[in-house]
């Protein structure tokens, strides 16, 4: 999966150079004839292959690490090819994991779970495909759909947890509270990179909820067409802990009573670079906030929200706008708690000119007000950053920005992957550039340097023999390529199957 990040993601897994791979297939063939009996069998640092098919049954649901930094990846890569099917129900509930204490370790990529069902009350309630008690998993690249929390957490539930979500989609999940995930009890996640889409929860959070001291940072996630009968269509925050929301996108989510995209209820929230469109609810359709706490959002467009672009009650705490364009609402923009603040700190009220709101794409045109050198206010009044999530995206050739947005370098894959011997990274530039290439083990740790000099523009390939730096063939296993262009990086997974 390739994924841009200006961050590093150290992907944290305890292994060795000893570390043991085993093969599961859907059949019951490979090393082991369920996911379960590999993982009972393996230790820190290991990694269990899931074969390309649906996995269904006792031993490939209900499934528990058992306390060790174990990985769980489809061979594949690609979670369209391989599913978990929970096949719970009301009657017969069964959810694909339940986490207990594990660190970030214990992985699992590249997968689709379906049919999860959390009954009853309490911890059984909750996380419909996943429940994480304590401790910090790390989940990539996974889909969960038409999963079902009787409680909380439609797909997924934290309590007293850290773990990290990367680049996973939640689609059509159902719970009480939080359609898609809820965190509580002191539960502090990491989410990027992830869409949350058509999830629906019958209280509070349509796609999120988090409660009491929980909270995180969501990065680059979008929230598209979820529902809440009750508050925060697509997001709750509620209780006292601090969460950030940055370059997200909130599109066409309804609440049936306040927050049609957002709501906080004493929660400290901080906003930046986000994008809300279409949205709604009869009390603030973009946002809205009760009960203290307070918020600051910066760079960021509440746009054509059917109802108030925000609304708060009187302790709703301090609410702070800067550099951020409300537009089009219909029932009004700069009005209540952030009424006086248009024409201060960098805010104003214009077309923000989305490419085509209508089919949910907002990245915005090269003629915005929304660019840094087209601020209604004069160039650069609110630095160099864009306003809004998304950059151009339907600008002419001849923009002065387009070159700027245009992306400087592609890593283009590996051919073959999953290899044996050797396998051929693709990578092209824009332009000339300084090329860093290496190979990460599955732990983060640098094992291999490719490549480290200057390139011309074009097409290039570099070839990976399937040994480290001492010349050593490495051990079956997830590998990551990772390509650096001045500071900007690119990452492409590798299988390695001997």
């Amino acid at each position: 999966m390739l994924r841009l990040t200006l961050i590093v993601l150290a992907l944290a897994v305890a292994g060795s150079a000893m570390a043991a791979s085993y093969v599961v297939e859907p059949d019951g063939s490979g090393d082991f004839p369920t996911i379960q009996a590999a993982l009972d069998a393996a230790v820190n640092g290991d990694v269990v292959l899931l074969g390309d098919g649906v996995f269904t049954g006792d031993g490939n649901r209900d499934l528990s690490y058992g306390g060790k930094e174990i990985a769980v990846i489809s061979v594949s890569g690609d979670p369209a090819l391989c599913t978990i099917d929970c096949q719970g129900s009301s009657a017969e509930p069964h959810r694909a994991i339940g986490f207990n204490g594990e660190g970030s370790g214990a992985r699992f990529e590249a997968v689709t779970v379906i049919g999860g069902y959390a009954p009853g009350s309490g911890y059984t309630a909750n996380g419909g495909a996943i429940g994480i008690t304590a401790g910090s998993p790390t989940i990539i690249g996974c889909v969960f759909q038409q999963c079902q929390a009787n409680w909380a957490g439609g797909a997924i539930a934290f309590s007293n947890a850290t773990p990290g979500i990367f680049g996973c989609d939640f689609i059509d999940n159902l719970a009480n509270w939080g359609g898609a995930a809820i965190l509580g009890s002191v539960s502090d996640a990491v989410i990027e990179d992830c869409r949350f889409v058509g999830n629906t929860a019958s209280s509070w959070g349509g796609a999120l909820c988090t409660y009491y001291p929980a909270g995180g940072e969501v990065r680059r996630c979008t929230f598209d067409g979820n529902r809440s009968y009750n508050t925060g269509g697509a997001v709750k925050v509620s209780g006292t802990g601090w969460t950030g929301f940055y370059e997200c996108v909130f599109i066409g989510n309804t609440a049936d009573n306040t927050g049609g995209a957002f709501q906080a209820s004493e929660a400290v929230v901080d906003m930046e670079r986000c994008s809300f469109h279409h949205n709604a609810s009869p009390d603030g359709a973009g946002l809205r906030f009760v009960a203290g706490g307070g918020i600051h959002l910066s760079h960021t467009i509440v746009c054509a929200c059917d109802g108030t672009s925000v609304s708060a009650m009187a302790d709703a705490g301090v609410i702070e706008f800067t550099c951020s364009d409300v537009f089009g609402n219909t029932g009004g923009d700069w009005v209540g708690p952030i009424e006086g603040q248009l024409g201060v700190e960098g805010n104003f009220s214009l077309d923000p000119l989305f490419c085509d709101p209508e089919a949910g794409d907002l990245r915005i045109d090269a003629d915005s007000p929304c660019l840094p050198h087209h601020h209604p206010d004069g160039p650069w009044t609110c630095g160099s950053g864009i306003i809004g999530a998304l950059p151009v995206g339907c600008s002419p050739a001849d923009s002065p920005l387009s070159e700027e947005v245009a992306a400087p370098f592609a890593l283009q894959g590996a051919t073959p992957n999953p290899f044996g011997d050797t396998t051929v990274l693709t990578f092209r530039l824009s332009q000339e550039g300084s090329v860093s290439l290496e190979i990460f083990d599955a732990g983060g740790r640098s094992i291999r340097h490719l490549l480290r000099e200057p390139l011309a523009a074009g097409a290039h390939t570099s070839t990976w023999d399937g040994r480290d730096d001492g010349g050593r063939h490495v051990e079956s296993g997830i590998y990551f390529a990772k390509m650096s262009v001045d500071d900007r990086h690119l990452e492409q997974r590798i299988v390695v199957l001997r």
